[in-house]
């Protein structure tokens, strides 16, 4: 992530991301460190990544709105 004083790029949130040799939106890398990392750069420690998975896992506790991906992305 890049940010100044006027704003802040952000990843883009396309279609293709996170690939591996074999699959889209596997790469462990990206999905478990790259991606949570550009949203808790410059973030206050009670609004970023970390603040907006524990309010959704508290919010759904049992999963119920998941799916392998999303346990994926926000375990």
């Amino acid at each position: 992530m890049t940010t100044g004083t006027y704003g802040a790029y952000r990843l883009e949130w396309s279609k293709g991301w996170a690939f591996t040799a074999t699959a889209g939106w596997a790469d462990p890398t990206m999905l478990g460190t790259t991606i949570p990392d550009a949203y808790r750069a410059g973030q206050s420690s009670g609004d970023n990544w970390d603040t907006a998975r524990a309010t959704l896992n508290a919010y759904d506790p049992r999963r119920v709105v998941s799916n392998a991906f999303v346990d994926t992305l926000l375990p």
